[in-house]
């Protein structure tokens, strides 16, 4: 089985243990391929292109170092892989935190004045798994966004933000997660643990930069005014803002 088909079948049975009713037919329309084609692939008898491969890894989100290893990097010569590890790792380390919230998680509750200051911790009040609140905090160790000092955590920024206008898929992806964690906690917690609100209203698409800064700036106000370090329950705001009519593919 080579690269594109080990990790095709695993992204497979990622999203099918979320969804168990998924099927290859809806995971070729994901892909933009037909099933025959993705069939065919998963077999092993149709190969597939540079070109193709990027634009399978764009679809599914796939990291820098598994992009890499899915449009066929892997095939480079050991001093050109040698030389790319470092950028890989550090990209890798920048998709990861933008697009996986537990990351953001963690850096709020180290200002906890309860904060225990241990991965252990930290997966019991997110309800994770403790192998990933640990690459988390590895990760956010590598990047200097954390240091351990006499056995506490402290940040080394207050805040942090992403840009707008990039096209970037760590933060598609990031998105994508936050619609995810709606869906799953409308359905599972109490009206009064959370909230979710919506107005309908026109609006001349050529101010949307203006209203973009107005959201950021109501956003640092509302964390101003209610943010606290004596809680141990990290939230997260999520605003969204688009036109009500159908994409275009």
């Amino acid at each position: 089985m080579n690269s594109v088909q080990r990790i095709l079948n695993q992204k497979f049975i990622d999203l099918k243990s979320k969804n168990p009713r998924l099927s290859h037919r809806f995971y070729a329309q994901k892909l933009g391929i037909s099933s025959g084609a993705l069939s065919e692939i998963l077999k092993g008898k149709r190969k597939v292109s540079p070109k193709l491969a990027t634009r399978l890894a764009a679809r599914l989100h796939l990291d820098p170092k598994t992009t890499a290893e899915f449009i066929g990097h892997q095939h480079a010569s050991d001093s050109e892989v040698d030389s790319q590890l470092d950028y890989l790792q550090l990209s890798d380390d920048q998709f990861h935190l933008i697009s996986e919230w537990p990351h953001f998680a963690i850096l709020n509750l180290v200002k906890s004045e309860d904060c225990q200051h241990r991965a252990e911790w930290f997966a019991e009040r997110l309800n994770l798994p403790l192998r990933t609140v640990q690459d988390a905090v590895d990760r956010l160790l590598r990047l200097g966004m954390l240091t351990f000092q006499k056995r506490k955590f402290t940040r080394s920024k207050a805040h942090f933000k992403t840009s707008d206008e990039v096209l970037n898929l760590s933060i598609q992806k990031s998105h994508l997660e936050d619609l995810e964690m709606i869906r799953e906690h409308l359905t599972h917690l109490e009206v009064h643990e959370r909230d979710l609100t919506s107005i309908t209203f026109l609006l001349d698409p050529a101010k949307m930069p203006d209203f973009k800064k107005w959201i950021r700036k109501a956003q640092d106000q509302f964390s101003h005014k209610f943010e606290t370090t004596k809680s141990t329950t990290p939230y997260r705001l999520t605003m969204a803002l688009y036109p009500l009519k159908r994409s275009k593919k």
